[in-house]
Formats: C-alpha cells, structure tokens, sequence
C-alpha cells in the first residue's frame, strides 16, 4: 500500500465522499462513516471502499471504477445518461455537477432499482430504516403496555 499525504487525502475523501452520498441517495447502498475516516483510510493506503469502490489519489477523478454499481459509475463518470433509467437526464446532471465539481446537492429523492441496486423494491419495505424504527417503536409501545395497562386511569 502506497501512503498518500495529508492534503491529498482530505481532497480524495471528500470527493469519494460526494460520490458515496450521491450513489446512496440515488440507486440505494451503504452510506460511508464519514469524511476523516474517509481520509485517514486514503492517508493509510487504502485504495478499495465497500468492497467495490477503486480510488487512485493521484488521479483525477480519482475514483476508477465501482465493481458494485458499475451502471452508476458510467452514468456520472462516463456521461451516460441512459445507464439508469430511473434517473431523468437533467437530475442526473446536478448529481454529476455534485460529485465532479463539488457542486449543490440535489434535492431528495426515492432511490431507484438497478440490477445491483440495495434499494428496497416494490412492497419490500422490511429494508427500510424508517419503516423499520417506527415498526420496533410499535412493538416497544405494545410491549410496555402490556405489563402496565394503556396509561388510561380508572375512575
């Protein structure tokens, strides 16, 4: 592993950063830790993320490839604004302009469903957090209910 320096670290990570924030927002994923972990990862050698993720720090851009979400990948890197169907061309342009230039998030949006794509699908909304916590803080509830009555007093 090739150590990188402090300030060339930093700039890696926040562009590798913008570009995780971007894929998860978009098509699904994990979402990284953060920038200085990030950083300290780059600074240290590292130079696969997620298991898929190809970074070169003395490249620009300096993400190579994304084994995982190749179609994502193409469609900021390469151009190809047909890669994800699910994304109309100008969205996928703010998002570009986003990872490439550092440019303004773009608004929210519901991840789309590619091939690879850890987005939920159609009716399977056990792989959503929100979903998940309001479904956990319904069984906390109903459990501490249970032993204690409804929290009504009788009269």
């Amino acid at each position: 592993m090739v150590r990188v320096n402090e300030k060339k670290a930093a700039e890696t990570a926040e562009f590798l950063f913008r570009y995780i924030v971007a894929r998860y927002r978009c098509i699904g994923g994990s979402l990284s830790s953060g920038r200085i972990r990030l950083a300290s990862n780059i600074r240290g050698g590292l130079q696969v993320f997620e298991g898929a993720i190809i970074i070169d720090a003395d490249v620009h851009p300096p993400i190579i490839n994304d084994h995982e979400h190749h179609d994502f990948f193409i469609a900021v890197f390469k151009g190809g604004n047909g890669a994800i169907p699910g994304i109309e061309p100008q969205e996928l342009a703010e998002w570009r302009n986003y990872v490439l230039h550092g440019g303004r998030v773009p608004k929210w949006r519901q991840p789309v469903v590619t091939r690879y794509s850890t987005a939920p699908k159609n009716g399977e909304r056990d792989h959503d957090l929100a979903c998940w916590v309001s479904h956990a803080s319904g069984q906390v509830r109903q459990r501490w209910r249970a032993p204690f009555g409804d929290g009504s007093r009788a009269k």
